[in-house]
């Protein structure tokens, strides 16, 4: 049995990465998210609410008998507010921080703890962005959060090589793919987002991913990491 976590699967890619993951019977799908949508026999859920520490320290990563390979799909992330820094309240920060960045960090370095030793293949799939290498006015926390976690990416990679039982650390950007974070994109007030209207037009065209595609992109790396073998941080490409 593969064991695969996956945090955010209530919606957009996390949803659609554990369902088709589910597809094989092989694989077990453990969801962390604040609310359930998936019903399967080899599907289970923890609901936690990532931006809050005390809920997110409770989780703990287990072995069960017979898994052949264990996997950690960071997932979860919010835009937070769209507005530029002064107008951002000291709570969403916490909240926005805490879901990009520290539940990411936090699972990445339990999941390490526990199967850094494991005698099976042992993967980390960190999902980042362009974002993080781009100053988005209005996204300051997503970009500033998407930065940290391609280095933290980048060190956990570098560490793992000192370890004569590595785990595969990659960071995935997905690009623009067609969720509820594009529609609140589209929605804000372009005054708080400058180039809001590039945003509207990729839905318009039709240029944005779909959930389901980038999951199948993700479910080839997982069964096949060799795919994403050249570059540490890379972004999807799909047809």
């Amino acid at each position: 049995m593969n064991l695969i976590y996956i945090t955010g699967t209530s919606k957009g890619i996390g949803e659609a990465l554990a369902n088709e993951l589910l597809k094989d019977p092989a694989n077990k799908v453990v969801g962390i998210a604040r609310s359930q949508t998936i019903k399967h026999n080899n599907y289970i859920h923890f609901n936690i609410d990532l931006s809050d520490i005390e809920q997110i320290k409770t989780f703990k990563f287990k072995t069960p008998p017979g898994t052949k390979k264990v996997v950690l799909v960071n997932n979860a992330g919010t835009l937070g507010e769209i507005t530029h820094f002064g107008n951002i309240s000291a709570d969403m920060i916490h909240k926005t921080i805490n879901v990009n960045l520290t539940a990411a960090l936090i699972f990445m370095n339990d999941f390490i703890k526990a199967y850094q030793y494991a005698a099976v293949p042992k993967l980390i799939i960190n999902i980042t962005s362009g974002a993080a290498n781009s100053a988005y006015d209005g996204w300051g926390m997503y970009c500033a959060s998407k930065a940290a976690i391609d280095m933290a990416t980048k060190v956990a990679h570098e560490e793992q090589q000192k370890h004569r039982s590595p785990i595969k650390i990659l960071g995935i950007a997905p690009g623009g793919v067609d969720t509820n974070m594009q529609t609140q994109i589209r929605n804000v007030r372009p005054e708080n987002f400058s180039r809001k209207q590039k945003f509207v037009e990729l839905k318009e065209q039709n240029e944005l991913y779909l959930p389901i595609d980038v999951a199948r992109k993700l479910k080839d790396i997982i069964d096949k990491p060799e795919y994403a073998e050249s570059q540490l941080i890379s972004r999807l490409e799909l047809p």
